[in-house]
């Protein structure tokens, strides 16, 4: 018998380098809803990030922001609706600067065991 079960979480991540890093990805028998993704800039200069979708489906990589600019010691919200993570999809992020970059998600994982 497949059940479904709804679980609130958060993560964070501190980028330590300007390479692509994985924020999350959605497991086997999960979809996650997204629905805040917070970057923050801790560094006192301006900073950019791309922040990128990973569609295990298709194998393919969408970017949906680049050289998203966030401003000396500020924060940006990324979303402004929910964004849906399938199993096995996942969100990377690449700064142009390491170790000044937070990034925290809050999501929904809907879960499907057994």
């Amino acid at each position: 018998v497949t059940t479904m079960s709804n679980f609130f979480k958060v993560t964070g991540t501190s980028l330590a380098s300007t390479s692509a890093t994985t924020l999350l990805t959605a497991p086997a028998q999960s979809s996650f809803i997204l629905s805040s993704v917070i970057i923050s800039n801790t560094n006192s200069g301006n900073t950019t990030v791309d922040i990128n979708f990973v569609d295990s489906s298709t194998g393919s990589t969408y970017n949906i922001a680049t050289d998203l600019s966030i401003g000396a010691k500020t924060k940006v919200e990324l979303l402004s609706n929910s964004f849906v993570l399938e199993e096995g999809d996942s969100i990377t992020a690449a700064p142009s600067a390491g170790g000044c970059i937070d990034i925290v998600i809050s999501y929904l994982d809907r879960y499907r065991g057994g």
